[in-house]
């Protein structure tokens, strides 16, 4: 309460409701903190892409999907489904590989980019991360999470007016949010 506008604190406080089980309160905190704790959009992915004849093996399905890019290099969603099981598996450095192989072979998934950007942001390439997150809104002009992310990105570089736009976007897009 002495500092309501500390993302932070509100991060923080997600972690402590996440651990006691609350997650209701939890992702408040984190929608307060300004970091979705997930991407909506990206999780029911994810686990689409892992039903699809994947035994639920990070190693082992890692493994058949880089056998069948070799039978299809050109397959931008085997990059999007790799790229999403590295993630899944905390290997950051190998699912930004993938999902930049998906957008090279240009994927249609605007979820590549924004997980691509959510991953080159943790890793402070923030330049990276911007034209991630326009590429992802240049394939759905819709995406509220690109819109918050790209404004927080802006807002922290001084760009005001940019982070003005995109979060006036976002909030038509999203205007329950906080």
């Amino acid at each position: 309460t002495g500092n309501p506008q500390n993302r932070e604190i509100h991060l923080m406080m997600a972690a402590i409701y996440e651990n006691k089980g609350d997650s209701k309160s939890a992702e408040y905190q984190y929608l307060l903190g300004g970091k979705p704790k997930t991407a909506p959009d990206a999780a029911p992915q994810q686990k689409a892409a892992a039903d699809e004849a994947l035994s639920g093996d990070p190693a082992r399905d890692i493994e058949s999907i880089k056998t069948a890019i070799k039978k299809n290099p050109t397959s931008a969603t085997l990059y999007e489904k790799l790229g999403n099981l590295y993630r899944s598996a905390g290997k950051d450095s190998e699912a930004i590989t993938a999902y930049k192989e998906a957008a090279h072979l240009n994927s249609a998934n605007h979820e590549v980019y924004l997980n691509l950007g959510i991953l080159l942001e943790k890793r402070s390439q923030l330049d990276e991360a911007v034209v991630a997150y326009k590429q992802s809104l240049s394939k759905k002009a819709d995406n509220p999470d690109a819109h918050l992310r790209l404004a927080d990105l802006r807002s922290s570089r001084g760009q005001y007016q940019e982070a003005v736009t995109h979060y006036g976007e976002f909030l038509k897009l999203k205007p329950e949010s906080p």
